[in-house]
């Protein structure tokens, strides 16, 4: 167990692993972004995360599990969901470098309250009937982290 005085907890070995992969991906990802981009956290949609790193949902949501920066619950219905938090994703972009509000950050996490359906779903399920909703996003870019980027979505 390694102990993270950022978030207050004993990470394992894994975890801090899969933790410096990510942050390595999103720098990677930040080195070709010709603007800033906000991608969805949540992988089933035509914006997110999940789609730019070419994993099916279901590893992307295990990877994440494993990183220890999503929660797995199951709904009333027994559905799994998965829920995060603005605060642990930008605890983990500043541990690793990548959150410096005094200089040029690489990614920010904020939540956005969006058209549903901009976020045209992967998967065959049922169509969500709401017109605005909250979506954890991330904005990766070599842009200043105080800039105001608006969504691409």
């Amino acid at each position: 167990m390694i102990f993270n005085s950022t978030n207050n907890f004993a990470m394992t070995s894994i975890e801090v692993k899969i933790r410096l992969k990510i942050s390595l991906f999103i720098k990677q990802v930040a080195q070709v972004m010709p603007q800033p981009h906000a991608f969805s956290i949540h992988g089933d949609c035509t914006s997110s995360l999940c789609l730019l790193t070419l994993l099916p949902t279901e590893e992307y949501t295990v990877l994440l599990k494993a990183a220890n920066l999503i929660t797995v619950k199951r709904n009333k219905f027994g559905r799994y969901i998965f829920e995060t938090s603005k605060d642990v994703w930008n605890k983990f972009l500043q541990f690793h470098g990548l959150l410096e509000w005094d200089q040029m950050g690489i990614a920010e996490s904020t939540k956005a309250k969006i058209k549903i359906q901009s976020l045209k779903k992967l998967s065959l399920g049922k169509p969500n009937n709401l017109k605005h909703g909250w979506v954890h996003l991330i904005c990766i870019s070599k842009c200043k982290a105080r800039e105001t980027v608006t969504p691409s979505l």
